[in-house]
């Protein structure tokens, strides 16, 4: 519904110049988007109807250019706290700040580990999963270093959805 109503507001030059058009759009957005969350108001509703017109955000893959220009960006700022917007605003406008997060923090740093899986992690991360449920990042953090938290949490899913059994198992040593 989002992705047709702010196609619709690309295809006309001007779509604030067209008032019935941005009201009733905005009021059907608003109608759509109250079904999920009470909270959101026509307000809100229109400002976010500015901001995809205004700034459309990518979807889809990187390039290498994006990649380079987020290394760029993460070495002068650090890549702790709030600087992900500040790297939305500064070099990327296109991508919001958490896929530049994400992008850093599962593909990008230097300290990732993108070797293949080796059957003594599988055997930790179900250890840690019998124990501990689903704390992808306390896997991440305590046991796993080196492998992000979203590529633990693809392999823990992986392992149960094609051994179910083998994750729940004791290992004896």
């Amino acid at each position: 519904m989002l992705k047709a109503l702010s196609s619709v507001a690309r295809a006309s030059a001007h779509p604030c110049r067209n008032l019935t058009l941005v009201l009733t759009l905005t009021l059907t957005l608003t109608l759509t988007l109250q079904k999920a969350d009470k909270h959101i108001t026509p307000e809100l509703c229109h400002k976010r109807w500015d901001t995809i017109v205004r700034n459309p955000v990518v979807k889809g893959p990187w390039s290498s250019e994006e990649d380079r220009i987020v290394r760029e960006l993460v070495a002068r700022h650090g890549s702790g706290g709030t600087c992900w917007m500040l790297m939305n605003k500064k070099g990327l406008p296109q991508r919001t700040a958490k896929q530049i997060r994400e992008r850093w923090l599962n593909h990008l740093a230097p300290d990732i580990n993108k070797d293949p899986w080796t059957q003594e992690e599988d055997l930790v991360l179900c250890a840690a999963h019998r124990h501990f449920g689903g704390s992808y990042a306390e896997f991440a953090r305590l046991l796993l270093p080196g492998r992000p938290e979203n590529n633990i949490k693809n392999r823990l899913n992986k392992l149960l959805a094609s051994d179910p059994v083998h994750c729940w198992l004791e290992v004896r040593v």
